[in-house]
């Protein structure tokens, strides 16, 4: 476990051959960089080390070096940060921003985060220091179900931290799970729906998996959906058969999912009109 992040060099950048790097959702050219690591939220879907478990974070002024050295070394106009959760320090977030400001660099960027550790104000300062994108783990739309993923968040928050942002000009990514344990028709029907009413400009629906030492894999084991080991041996190339899920037409209702989302005539036209250069088609 690394503790003072700042102890790191930065990466080797210049070893890699930058223009070959591209992205569907983001603008060319495009890099990655992280300001934080850890995250101490208990979600019983996500799969962690020990050294996931403990927030730590970089020195502002060293993630802002980076950031400037990426456009003026590469010409890097957009970065995609993959922190577990960018705004769980506020003052960490705010600097950053301050930083880029300070310096009138001109970049843009996009991060992960949750609902319920942003707020209006911070999202306006975000917007101004480049913020395109924000991606939210949203997961159900049926609060039964988020009490049993212990996400620790309520759908009012998800709705307020949707509205502000769009309200600061930064889109908004939502992550959804489909077959959880004891999922319904009804309840993911209910995220589906709640998808929709949220109206974000990207999603990404997924079936939920048992990862090894998860609480949705201790629910597997116990009621009897996989072997204790089934991971153990599944990695190994012991296992043929597909991976169990909760709600065995997982897959489908994922399907599912896309094709009510993606198909609205009224998401396609809204995504049209944003086309402003032809970077926006890649």
């Amino acid at each position: 476990l690394i503790q003072n992040l700042d102890t790191l060099p930065p990466p080797a950048f210049h070893l890699l051959d930058m223009a070959r790097y591209s992205s569907i959702i983001g603008f060319t050219p495009v890099t990655t960089a992280i300001t934080t690591r850890g995250c101490p939220y208990k979600c019983s879907f996500c799969f962690k080390t020990p050294s996931d478990k403990q927030f730590r974070t970089r020195s502002p002024v060293l993630v802002v070096d980076e950031l400037a050295y990426l456009a003026r070394r590469f010409g890097i106009r957009y970065v995609m940060f993959y922190d577990d959760v960018l705004t769980l320090s506020r003052p960490h977030v705010t600097a950053i921003c301050e930083e880029i400001l300070r310096r009138g660099l001109k970049i843009r960027w996009e991060a992960p985060t949750r609902v319920n550790v942003v707020d209006r104000e911070l999202l306006g300062l975000m917007a101004r220091a480049g913020c395109h994108r924000l991606r939210f783990g949203v997961e159900s739309g049926d609060p039964g179900i988020q009490s049993l993923i212990e996400k620790r968040i309520t759908v009012a928050q998800v709705r307020d931290a949707f509205a502000w942002a769009r309200q600061a000009g930064i889109e908004r990514f939502a992550y959804f799970i489909l077959g959880y344990a004891t999922e319904t028709p009804a309840t993911m029907q209910r995220t589906i729906d709640f998808s929709k009413e949220l109206d974000a400009d990207l999603v990404m629906f997924t079936a939920a998996t048992p990862l090894p030492k998860t609480g949705l894999h201790t629910m597997a084991v116990e009621q009897g959906l996989m072997a204790e080991n089934y991971w153990a041996e599944f990695t190994l190339g012991k296992r043929r058969d597909r991976i169990p899920y909760f709600v065995p037409d997982a897959d489908a209702w994922v399907r599912k999912a896309y094709r009510e989302f993606y198909f609205r005539p009224g998401y396609i036209a809204r995504q049209l009109a944003k086309i402003r250069s032809l970077d926006q088609l890649q």
